[in-house]
């Protein structure tokens, strides 16, 4: 499935290496506990990582604040 043209909120530099090297990419939703460089965010919030599927060590992850989604 081409996934290219749906980036929008996923971060810049994440975007960037996403079209450079023609990645595909999965969103998940993951425990606040796996949200590496989220420590300090509340845990009510909902949490995505958005990994290449090629290159798992490029990811990338978002919070949403469930209350308004």
């Amino acid at each position: 499935m081409d996934n290219k043209g749906q980036l929008k909120g996923i971060e810049e530099f994440t975007t960037r290496l996403i079209k450079r090297f023609d990645l595909r990419y999965y969103v998940s939703n993951v425990p606040h506990s796996k949200a590496e460089g989220w420590d300090d965010w509340s845990e009510d919030n909902v949490y995505f990582k958005i990994e290449s599927q090629e290159f798992p060590s490029i990811r990338s992850y978002s919070a949403n604040n469930k209350d308004v989604i």
